[in-house]
């Protein structure tokens, strides 16, 4: 018989062949009957004794038969269908395999439960219970006889919530082997119930987590010991800081109330030096009034060194005010450059002063301000040996923009950032020669941000510097 075939996605399954075939096959059959019986039928009286010797009669039944065979296997196609169950079935046995060596070789084993028989069933030997086979299904009972009694009654608390939340669950839990060890299984199901709500069945997974648990705790051990190492270290910081802070305001009250005794001395020794100088207690040789020139200016320098170490102390401690008022800045700048221009005069710079036509008014510290001006400006002349001072005032968006522009020798961009700290000096060629503190720029820096504003500075080696003071129409005294 011809075999006919039809493509299906995963095989070839032989379709019906027509009916025709069937006619075909059975006229065949026929055909070889009558040759094989002609010559009995050409003697007429042997045909008798053929079928007597029941061998027409074996051909005749041979012949019903195969034509039944044929008829039967051309009209019925559940012949086929059943063959190709079969080998679908085959196929899938092979991919159940499959799939369970690799759920086995990750860990992981599936289960389900029949409420109605308490039954759990594992598709493998399971090694959490050896003595449960697919004989002996195992119970709840023996499941939680092997859970660690910790875990045990959280566990029950989860599927009875998931019973009645109608929700998957997932819990973490140990367990103890025969041999005493505890490792750390995680099971992870679904419930299926009736329209009543009362469980049918719950199927899942439990893995094997032990490995991957342990070294988590592990982890999170570290890393709590690493938070404590650094709570305890922060608050080490915490109290050392709190203990220099307190430290450093004692020592800005200590300084700040020795402003009397400080400068009582020092200015005692100036009114009595300026006594002499004058000759009023008498007249003084050369030598003489050169010793206390000397003197005078020692003291100057020494008053000048404490005014601004208890103006710094003062900042520090909290205890400066700032008294804001309208202060026309035109007028301010051109004041300070009429004090300051006989120490321009002396080492022949020119002084100059540049300042808008309206005027700019702020409301704002004057005396603060000032002292600032008078800062920069006074640097600006000592550390330029010739050439000229430049101060500049112009209006801003936001308040005013004053500048101190010097022909000096200028500074390097990487010493910038050390101008504003205390007691902080520029080596170069001028500033062993130069009496200074250290403390000028640092003062007006800070005084600066009381006002709301601040210093920046700008300087090219040989081409000189420039100091900005920026501030705002109206400080706000922080």
């Amino acid at each position: 018989m011809l075999k006919y075939y039809t493509q299906c996605p995963s095989r070839e399954v032989p379709s019906n062949p027509p009916f025709g075939g069937t006619i075909v096959t059975s006229l065949l059959l026929f055909a070889m009957f009558l040759l094989l019986v002609q010559e009995e039928w050409r003697a007429g009286n042997q045909v008798a004794a053929w079928f007597d010797e029941r061998l027409g009669y074996a051909l005749f039944v041979t012949f019903i038969v195969i034509s039944f065979i044929a008829l039967m296997w051309s009209r019925v196609p559940w012949i086929n269908r059943i063959e190709t169950k079969r080998s679908l079935a085959r196929d899938l046995d092979r991919e159940n395999e499959r799939l369970r060596m690799v759920l086995k070789g990750a860990g992981i084993t599936t289960w389900r439960w029949d409420a109605k028989t308490g039954a759990i069933i594992w598709p493998d030997e399971n090694e959490d219970l050896p003595d449960v086979s697919r004989e002996r299904p195992a119970t709840i009972s023996d499941f939680l006889a092997v859970v660690h009694p910790d875990h045990r009654d959280e566990l029950i608390k989860q599927f009875n919530c998931s019973i009645t939340d109608k929700t998957e669950y997932s819990y973490k839990y140990r367990i103890v082997l025969p041999d005493g060890q505890a490792v750390w299984r995680s099971v992870q199901g679904r419930i299926s119930c009736d329209p009543a709500g009362n469980p049918l069945s719950a199927e899942g997974i439990l893995m094997d987590v032990h490995a991957g648990t342990v070294a988590e705790q592990a982890l999170q051990l570290a890393h709590d010991g690493m938070e404590r190492k650094v709570a305890e270290r922060t608050e080490e910081l915490r109290l050392a800081k709190e203990k220099a802070e307190t430290a450093d305001r004692h020592k800005s009250r200590f300084i700040a109330s020795m402003s009397h005794e400080l400068r009582t001395p020092l200015n005692a020794i100036l009114g009595f030096t300026g006594t002499l100088l004058m000759g009023l207690p008498g007249p003084l040789t050369p030598e003489q009034r050169r010793q206390l020139e000397t003197v005078r200016s020692s003291a100057r320098h020494q008053l000048a060194l404490i005014n601004d170490l208890l103006d710094v102390a003062r900042i520090e401690s909290g205890g400066v005010q700032v008294n804001l008022e309208i202060v026309n800045c035109n007028s301010l700048v051109e004041g300070v450059a009429a004090t300051l221009r006989p120490l321009a005069d002396v080492k022949h710079l020119e002084l100059t002063v540049d300042v808008p036509s309206e005027p700019i008014v702020m409301r704002t510290d004057q005396r603060k301000v000032s002292q600032i001006i008078i800062n920069l400006a006074n640097n600006a002349i000592k550390f330029t040996e010739k050439g000229s001072v430049r101060i500049s005032l112009s209006a801003t968006p936001r308040g005013m923009d004053l500048a101190v522009h010097d022909t000096g020798v200028g500074m390097k961009a990487e010493h910038l950032d050390k101008l504003f700290q205390p007691f902080s000096r520029i080596e170069n060629g001028l500033t062993t020669r130069i009496e200074g503190s250290g403390l000028g720029l640092h003062l007006s820096q800070m005084l600066a941000g009381l006002l709301g504003g601040r210093i920046e500075v700008t300087s090219v080696v040989g081409n000189g510097s420039c100091f900005r003071l920026l501030l705002e129409k109206e400080s706000l005294g922080n």
